[in-house]
């Protein structure tokens, strides 16, 4: 038997009225770890969490907490193991937020009994966590939509529960909020509560889930550490649209950024020109994207894995000649792009920085353009500027201007001249 384990979830299904809803669920979740759940609508998210919260309980499997089978355990015995932040919460009565927030104390209270200093002191330091300190003696029915959530959030860390289930915490606050909320309950995480979250939000669970589970039309789709099942692929097949998957310079975290329909282009105009993209280190992807809106062929290389240029070649299914990360052109990198230079009619330079790694690439553009091909340099920047393999690069710039390679300066320019048939 599995034990050591907050929550066990094994072979879980769920149907209303016949109809399936959750199917073949697994899940295995330590102290302290925190899980977010992620799928469109429809996909099962919200009715898993009634399950694990026991509202519903005419599941099929098994579902463990601390050992203990869900449905052993009293209303009361789960509220003190198990507290939830719902999507909306509808209060019948003229309660302050303060009344609200001490609701969360009832699991700890016997019937007709009136709470202690105790209680008041961690209800205190919920609202402060929150900060709803300043709205306790308002009316829930009277605050703001993000106010209640925050409220709510309150009561659930009042609840003192080593598990805490959130259904779309951050469904109904703006952006400071959201992050002041994630940034709490990823600390909560920290301090050994172990969190569950439905999210509608991919990119904050890119930033602060430890693990995630897809779900697809109510079946476990991937589940695992957040960067192994955030992939362009997972995304594009469980959501059904065209994304781009990046890591943070700053953070270090994936994050999703999806692609309007207006980028997802047809395939090349019968006729249209093909270009060659050299680039690298961030200065390639805007001109993929302005390239394919223009109805252009494109291929680039070479291309470091790892480098974004690279990231947006593969998520606009460009054709690409790819190179370790960190590491200098080869040989049979170098064959493999001047085999798609051949294929081109023109070879854009990107206004990219050079250095002994990569004047491969720059000497690839000067044998196109000996043997009568059209290349086009994109300078937006001086190359002495860009230059980091002590001339070299400037040296072979001089060279492929003396050969008849095209200098510009912008991006306009540069469309408009690929444009020009020879």
């Amino acid at each position: 038997m599995d034990r050591g384990f907050k929550v066990l979830i094994e072979d879980l299904h769920f149907a209303y009225d016949g109809f399936p809803v959750l199917r073949n669920i697994q899940l295995r979740v330590k102290a302290g770890e925190l899980i977010g759940i992620l799928g469109p609508n429809g996909a099962g998210k919200s009715t898993f969490l009634k399950i694990l919260c026991g509202t519903l309980r005419n599941y099929q499997g098994r579902v463990m907490v601390d050992d203990l089978d869900l449905r052993s355990l009293s209303s009361r015995e789960m509220a003190r193991r198990i507290a939830i932040v719902p999507q909306d919460s509808l209060l019948g009565f003229d309660f302050t937020a303060l009344e609200v927030v001490l609701m969360g104390r009832n699991p700890y209270q016997r019937r007709f009994s009136r709470e202690k200093v105790d209680d008041f002191r961690t209800v205190t330091e919920s609202m402060m966590e929150t900060k709803t300190w300043d709205l306790r003696d308002r009316l829930f029915t009277q605050l703001s939509g993000g106010e209640k959530q925050r409220v709510v959030i309150a009561q659930a860390l009042a609840q003192r529960s080593q598990i805490l289930l959130l259904d779309e915490p951050t469904s109904h606050l703006d952006i400071s909020y959201q992050i002041e909320t994630m940034e709490l309950v990823h600390k909560k995480s920290e301090e050994g509560i172990t969190v569950i979250a439905v999210l509608h939000d991919i990119n904050l669970a890119a930033q602060y889930c430890q693990k995630v589970l897809l779900l697809s039309d109510g079946e476990p789709f991937a589940y695992g550490k957040t960067e192994e099942v955030l992939t362009r692929e997972k995304i594009g097949f469980v959501y059904g649209v065209e994304v781009s998957v990046n890591r943070s310079p700053v953070t270090g975290r994936v994050y999703v950024t999806p692609i309007s329909k207006r980028w997802r282009y047809k395939e090349a105009l019968s006729g249209s020109r093909m270009v060659h993209l050299i680039c690298g280190g961030n200065s390639g992807g805007g001109l993929m994207h302005k390239l394919r809106e223009q109805g252009f062929g494109v291929s680039a290389g070479v291309i470091n894995v790892l480098d974004s240029d690279h990231e947006t070649a593969q998520s606009l299914d460009i054709p690409v000649v790819s190179e370790a990360p960190f590491s200098s052109i080869s040989e049979s990198s170098m064959r493999q792009n001047d085999q798609l230079i051949q294929g081109a009619d023109v070879i854009v330079v990107s206004n990219l920085f050079f250095g002994e790694g990569n004047l491969a690439n720059l000497r690839s553009a000067l044998r196109a353009v000996e043997e009568g091909k059209e290349v086009i340099l994109l300078s937006t920047d001086p190359i002495s500027s860009r230059d980091f393999s002590s001339g070299k690069a400037t040296e072979l710039y001089s060279h492929l201007m003396a050969k008849g390679a095209l200098e510009v300066r912008n991006l306009d320019e540069l469309v408009q001249k690929i444009g020009e048939q020879n």
